[in-house]
């Protein structure tokens, strides 16, 4: 069975360090970055308390940092560390450039992945087929 896609925003693989401030606190918390869309971000954070309502990302992109505000939707511990789930403010994210930038690079990344391994099963041996013996029956054509 197909289950739909809840999102209503694609979310893009990321793998970058970002600081986190939780609930106001004034010191930012490291973390990472997990995936992103418009609509929230996964975080993966370097602590151990699972108590929080509000987040703010802060940033740095291409040499330029900008804050995001986020809903905490659940905190799941992990060992020594948790994950966040975060929302954003639907018109906060889709005014923000920078975040629009991000997922932009991020996507378009993704999708030049996806299509290389496309090409290397169409070109595996071992899946039993070569490029030469299916010229027509390629992923890119």
């Amino acid at each position: 069975m197909i289950v739909p896609d809840r999102r209503a925003h694609p979310r893009y693989p990321a793998w970058f360090p970002v600081n986190v401030r939780i609930d106001g606190e004034p010191v930012p918390r490291a973390g990472m970055l997990c995936d992103v869309s418009l609509g929230g971000a996964l975080v993966w954070g370097f602590w151990s308390d699972t108590k929080a309502g509000h987040a703010v990302l802060d940033v740095s992109f291409r040499s330029e940092r900008f804050e995001l505000p986020a809903a905490v939707v659940s905190v799941e511990r992990q060992w020594d560390t948790v994950v966040l789930h975060l929302q954003f403010d639907p018109e906060t994210a889709e005014d923000a450039p920078r975040l629009l930038d991000l997922i932009h690079e991020l996507k378009t990344h993704f999708e030049a992945y996806q299509v290389y391994l496309a090409h290397r099963a169409d070109d595996d041996p071992a899946l039993g087929r070569t490029a030469t013996q299916y010229p027509n029956d390629r992923a890119s054509a």
